[in-house]
């Protein structure tokens, strides 16, 4: 639970911090103003073997969803980054801090994860792709389409259970208000 807990506060806490922090700033000195929050493809599908990790992206991914909502009309715009693999260490680097915090062995998938990230994007242009949304306003921002067909083999398999069902227990008047905001 401790490993839980520190992962969810780098991801998920720190970036809520950040929005307590700046956008109540933003909001003050009027004009136009940008948050972007970077999550990972691990905030959209379940990955195997991170699942503190997965699920702090994936509150990252709603905390960022739900921002852009609260904010849509403000002059502040919202990105969230959903990163594939990025050339950096930052799994090495995770692991070895996550060893050294809690005096626990190093996790073994960490290695290998490192060494599949370093034949990633290049963090540069990475960067750049984040400043032209910022740019464009653009909410989502992804560094490889090739996690094109996990996500809509995921939407698919919400999408059957949805229609699927049987309807049981009659309209859901709440499922109306959300619905028209994440169309946009």
């Amino acid at each position: 639970m401790k490993v839980w807990r520190w992962v969810h506060s780098i991801n998920v806490d720190a970036q809520l911090l950040g929005i307590q922090t700046f956008v109540p700033r933003f909001k003050s000195r009027g004009g136009r103003a940008h948050v972007v929050n970077t999550a990972s493809m691990a905030g959209l599908l379940p990955i195997p073997h991170i699942g503190s990790y997965v699920s702090s992206k994936f509150a990252s991914v709603g905390l960022t969803m739900v921002l852009r909502a609260e904010l849509a009309g403000t002059g502040i715009g919202v990105s969230l980054l959903c990163p594939g693999s990025v050339a950096t260490r930052i799994t090495l680097s995770a692991a070895e801090q996550e060893a050294k915090k809690f005096d626990t062995e190093m996790n073994p998938h960490a290695a290998a994860n490192d060494a599949m990230l370093s034949h990633g994007a290049d963090p540069d242009k990475v960067g750049e792709q984040v400043v032209e949304a910022i740019q464009d306003r653009d909410f989502l921002i992804f560094t490889h389409r090739e996690w094109a067909p996990a996500v809509a083999s995921m939407q698919q398999e919400i999408l059957a259970a949805l229609e699927g069902f049987d309807g049981r227990h009659g309209p859901d008047a709440a499922a109306q208000a959300p619905a028209g905001d994440l169309a946009r």
